[in-house]
């Protein structure tokens, strides 16, 4: 069964428009316009997380065999991606684990503003996971 990629990618695309406003508006005048965009920022991130580590993991499940159970930790979920070739760090995607988690605590404002700034980092690793998903799709799983 092919794997669908469209979730993921209106996630990423959204979380892309997301950031793109924020940036326009966070320095502005209107600082509730600022918190509007940075809210937007974080629900983004949060729906492009899930669903990239989601893809991820159907990924791993259904190309490689991996038993579902068996990437049910994130920790070894990334290193197991990482092993493949799907993801450069997976540090930095516990990272991004990390600040997901904190997306329930955002009605403080440092909390929101680091976990929008954790957005913008993962919107470039997100679209390189997508890519490189893509590409293993068309040429068969990486070694």
């Amino acid at each position: 069964m092919a794997l669908s990629f469209e979730s993921l990618e209106k996630a990423l695309k959204a979380l892309d428009v997301a950031l793109r406003v924020y940036e326009r508006v966070r320095h502005g005048p209107d600082t509730e316009l600022a918190d509007t965009a940075r809210s937007g920022v974080v629900q983004n991130f949060e729906v492009a997380y899930e669903q990239s580590w989601k893809l991820l993991r159907r990924w791993l499940t259904e190309e490689l065999g991996y038993p579902e159970t068996e990437l049910a930790m994130r920790r070894h979920l990334f290193r197991v991606a990482a092993k493949h070739q799907l993801v450069d760090d997976p540090q930095a995607w516990m990272d991004f684990h990390q600040a997901r988690n904190l997306t329930s605590h955002t009605y403080d404002l440092a909390i929101a503003q680091q976990v929008a700034q954790a957005a913008a980092g993962f919107a470039h690793t997100g679209h390189a996971l997508l890519a490189r998903l893509k590409q293993a799709a068309q040429d068969g799983p990486p070694a």
